[in-house]
């Protein structure tokens, strides 16, 4: 639950790598209603260089808002000062056949609006999937040596290139160890 996600850095100050299968409840998504605007403040988790998240919603929990999903990155992210490797899967709504018979259709993927906007300089490898990603979504990101983007919809790809086209775009005397000189 996010309550027990928000108590892990003060549980295990020295974690180093986090891998979670959901942080979802059925229905809910994170156990909170999405009338609720503000995630409870994570302690910090400073020596964190891995975090996965496999899933945000259950099998058959409903999808985040854009908002919902903007504000959780966003305190996970302020948690973690030097993170190096970050996945985050939204995942995807099921339907049973009876439900999809009686009209109801998969609800679209959020956006995370300006929650990449201030990535840790840490940062190398970026994946995400099952969320709509624009180029507008990130900044010039140098630092990073990967970025993945699976079903993030129609403008993925340009999201993607917009961020190599951001990082190649640098001359090889300003980047260094991956990183621009003056950083």
């Amino acid at each position: 639950s996010w309550t027990d996600i928000a108590r892990m850095g003060t549980t295990f100050p020295e974690l180093e790598s986090l891998s979670l299968n959901t942080i979802g409840m059925p229905t809910w998504g994170l156990g909170l209603d999405d009338h609720i605007v503000n995630f409870p403040i994570l302690s910090a988790m400073p020596r964190l260089r891995t975090l996965h998240i496999m899933s945000c919603i259950s099998y058959s929990g409903h999808h985040f808002s854009s908002d919902r999903l903007n504000k959780m990155i966003k305190c996970l992210l302020a948690a973690c000062p030097v993170l190096e490797d970050l996945k985050i899967v939204h995942g995807q709504q099921s339907i049973s056949s009876f439900d999809r018979k009686n009209g109801m259709k998969v609800e679209s993927f959020p956006e995370p609006g300006d929650a990449f906007l201030d990535l840790p300089r840490t940062l190398r490898c970026l994946r995400l999937q099952d969320m709509i990603l624009l180029p507008e979504h990130f900044n010039e990101m140098p630092f990073l040596t990967s970025v993945t983007l699976i079903n993030c919809g129609e403008q993925a790809e340009a999201a993607k290139q917009a961020v190599q086209v951001k990082t190649i775009g640098k001359r090889e005397d300003q980047v260094e160890g991956g990183r621009l000189v003056g950083d």
